[in-house]
């Protein structure tokens, strides 16, 4: 939600506003805008983690991931994908609706195709097959596997840190202060 919804809109806000075009007169480069954001992202993405961990923990009586060192890296890895995903709605964006709905159209495709709506051992083996490469689905997977005590796939870490490369690449190129 963070990444493809609440981030696209809220530099599109600020570009509507003229935010943007008022740091484009500063020796600010849309990278270290775009890297700023999602430093900034990740760290609310952090703190959320650790709230809703510490309530399911003394609440629930949850236990901590299996995997820790597995559970940390596809955390950051898959999150930052998602985020570089919305800086990439946000740099193509005219406005904030229209990073609205393009997060919105990405966004519940990506859930359906990860397994979240529906379990994928349900799905039909194709749509199964297409959720492997999603960034949610493989952010999903390899979230769920170091919480059971697998290491994560490297293929999916690594293709998590290829598509944050790349979304982060294009956002970075295609970023329009106006």
């Amino acid at each position: 939600m963070l990444g493809l919804n609440i981030l696209p809109t809220y530099l599109g806000t600020h570009r509507e506003r003229g935010i943007l075009r008022r740091l484009s007169t500063t020796p600010a480069e849309p990278r270290a805008l775009l890297g700023a954001q999602l430093v900034i992202n990740l760290v609310i993405a952090l703190a959320s983690l650790a709230l809703m961990y510490a309530v399911g923990a003394l609440a629930l009586g949850m236990s901590a991931p299996r995997h820790p060192v597995g559970f940390v890296a596809a955390y950051l890895l898959g999150l930052s994908a998602l985020l570089a995903m919305g800086l990439l709605i946000a740099a193509v964006a005219k406005s904030a609706r229209a990073a609205t709905g393009w997060g919105f159209l990405l966004f519940f495709p990506s859930l359906f195709f990860a397994g979240i709506y529906m379990p994928k051992e349900v799905m039909p083996a194709v749509l199964s097959r297409i959720g492997d490469f999603t960034p949610l689905g493989a952010f999903r997977q390899a979230v769920q596997d170091a919480w059971a005590g697998t290491a994560p796939d490297r293929v999916q870490l690594i293709f998590l840190a290829l598509l944050t490369v790349a979304f982060g690449t294009a956002a970075a190129r295609l970023f329009r202060w106006e």
